[in-house]
């Protein structure tokens, strides 16, 4: 049907089942409109206008048929037009003319039915309406279509989900002893009890049940196309809208952790820092497939360490590769501690080593912020391999690298309700070491099995090791260490750097403080006094503390075997 135009009349008709949207898509014409005896200004005509989509019933079921017909208003120099129609979904009789026959699917849901009408020459029009299959239609310009829309192009991660507690959602509360209506939300798709998106609320039916892709990226109707472009964040939101609460407080938790703010120190501006320090930067460094995304970085989010796509791992953890070491003592190492604890370790390892920081010095002393994965491991402190010394160094992991998934155990050790801890503040909780050491308050209740600090008592472990760093500490400033105007000690050792000759040449003094400081920032960075690897720790301190007792007392490089070294011996007990 066409008729001539009115200007500046837009009309938008809404049915209870059908939405129609007329488009400004078409070519434009102007023309010069004399307003005043000396005005003229430049109205803009639009040729061809697509007023409706007519539908004929207006009432649709699945498998059902309608009538579309388009009402035109047209220019008289427009020439005659030819129709071309598409929907995303069921068959037309034809795909020409003003007049068509459409089937629709076998599956309820949202569709849009478009028609382009063009005159061949330089002039077109476009309209498009939603059709309620089974259902109301959808009012918004893009609606949720449900995950078999995304098979097409994505069947590979649509596997992958259909493995994940995502995909089985709907069924994990209906089989639950505590379903209520009020769980929907965070069990179906945009259950937000607007009207308009046909999301599940719209239609409560079996396509929009459980957690799919739209959740997480938003409607999808007009995607692929630049109208319909997924929404891609790493921020938690994503996750935080269900995943908080009394029951499962994962938002709480995480809002308090060192991860929460990740970005917000200096790392995520740095391209070297940016996989530890962002969701955006992890996820491109360790099999995401993606590249960072510098406007939306985002913390150590949830989606940085859980694939939402894969089940692959327990928990859904992005990776558990294995970590090669930074070389140390001449040599590097494969990380491997047990199970998802292989996730830490992938930022939770020491960036430098003693190898070069001892001889060239650097400002920010040490191995790096949380060398944890290390330390646990017995690998990358400074074992004096270039110091004759008696007997051998015997660093080695312990049994803290091979518990069931080592650094999850401790650090993300959860409670339930109605004291719910979901461990995600990765604060060790002492409840996690009953199982082998007791029942403890504190970690410091776990007893060293000698005075290694000297002090003339066998203490807790992280207070002999609190006490070899005390040692260490007067023993450097006597060899020299000049510690005004310094935080602390690792950093007045970063500022040996500076210290050269009168020749330019490195201070070689300030070489052997480096030498016999480095353990204790090593031990520092670690943060946990011993506990990762009391063996290990204990060893590190004891030879640095015997190598600046010697460059103090004239023993030259020579360092004593320590006692803890035999076989039978360990720090601490039992372990």
């Amino acid at each position: 049907m066409i008729k001539k135009l009115m200007p500046f009349l837009a009309v938008i008709f809404i049915f209870s089942l059908a939405v129609f949207t007329a488009c400004t898509e078409e070519k434009e014409k102007l023309v010069e409109i004399m307003v005043h005896d000396t005005l003229y200004v430049n109205v803009e005509i639009i040729p061809v206008i697509i007023d409706d989509i007519e539908i004929n019933p207006e009432m649709i079921s699945v498998g059902q048929s309608i009538t579309l017909t388009t009402n035109i208003t047209k220019e008289s120099y427009v020439g005659d037009l030819i129709f071309t129609w598409r929907a995303n979904g069921g068959t037309f009789n034809a795909n020409v003319g003003d007049t068509v026959t459409w089937k629709s699917p076998d599956e309820a849901g949202t569709y849009t039915v478009s028609v382009t009408a063009d005159d061949g020459a330089a002039y077109s029009g476009f309209g498009k309406r939603n059709i309620g299959v089974g259902m109301y239609a959808a009012t918004a310009d893009t609606y949720y279509v449900g995950a078999m829309n995304c098979v097409g192009c994505h069947s590979g991660i649509r596997t992958e989900w259909a493995e994940t507690g995502h995909a089985h959602a709907w069924a994990s509360l209906q089989t639950s002893d505590h379903a209520a209506s009020y769980c929907n939300p965070c069990h179906t798709v945009d259950f937000d009890q607007v009207p308009g998106n046909a999301g599940y609320d719209d239609a409560p039916i079996a396509k929009f049940e459980n957690v799919q892709c739209e959740n997480c990226h938003g409607p999808s109707s007009f995607h692929p196309g630049s109208e319909g472009n997924p929404s891609i964040s790493y921020k938690e939101d994503n996750c935080i809208t269900c995943h908080s609460g009394d029951h499962h407080p994962f938002e709480a938790d995480w809002n308090a952790s060192r991860h929460g703010v990740a970005s917000t120190n200096h790392g995520s501006e740095n391209s070297r820092c940016q996989p530890c320090h962002s969701a955006s930067g992890f996820i491109a460094a360790y099999g995401g497939g993606v590249e960072f995304n510098s406007d939306d970085p985002g913390d150590i989010t949830c989606s940085a360490c859980h694939d939402p796509h894969s089940a692959a791992i327990p928990y859904q953890v992005r990776t558990i590769a294995d970590v090669t070491s930074v070389e140390a003592n001449r040599q590097t190492a494969v990380i491997k501690v047990s199970g998802n604890g292989q996730l830490c370790v992938q930022c939770h390892k020491a960036r430098r080593s003693a190898d070069t920081e001892i001889e060239e010095g650097y400002e920010h002393f040490g191995p790096h912020a949380s060398p944890q994965g290390d330390m646990v491991y017995g690998v990358s402190g400074y074992e004096f391999y270039d110091v004759q010394f008696e007997g051998s160094f015997g660093g080695e992991n312990t049994g803290h690298a091979v518990i069931e998934d080592a650094c999850v155990t401790c650090h993300m050790y959860a409670t339930p309700y109605p004291n719910a801890n979901t461990g995600h503040t990765f604060k060790a909780n002492p409840a996690a070491c009953a199982k082998c050491h007791g029942i403890i308050d504190d970690f410091d209740d776990i007893q060293a099995n000698h005075d290694f600090d000297g002090d003339g008592a066998v203490e807790g472990l992280q207070s002999e090791v609190t006490g070899l760093m005390t040692n260490i500490e007067v023993l450097l400033v006597a060899a020299g260490l000049d510690t005004v105007g310094h935080a602390d000690i690792v950093e007045a050792l970063g500022a040996t750097m500076n210290d050269t000759l009168a020749t330019g040449e490195p201070d070689p003094a300030a070489q052997e403080l480096r030498r016999g400081g480095y353990n204790y920032a090593f031990v520092y960075d670690d943060k946990s006094l011993g506990i990762h690897n009391p063996t290990y720790t204990i060893q590190l301190l004891l030879y640095s503390q015997d190598y600046l007792e010697g460059l103090i007392n004239g023993k030259g490089k020579s360092i004593r075997e320590t006692p803890m070294l035999s076989a039978h011996e360990k720090a601490i007990v039992p372990f």
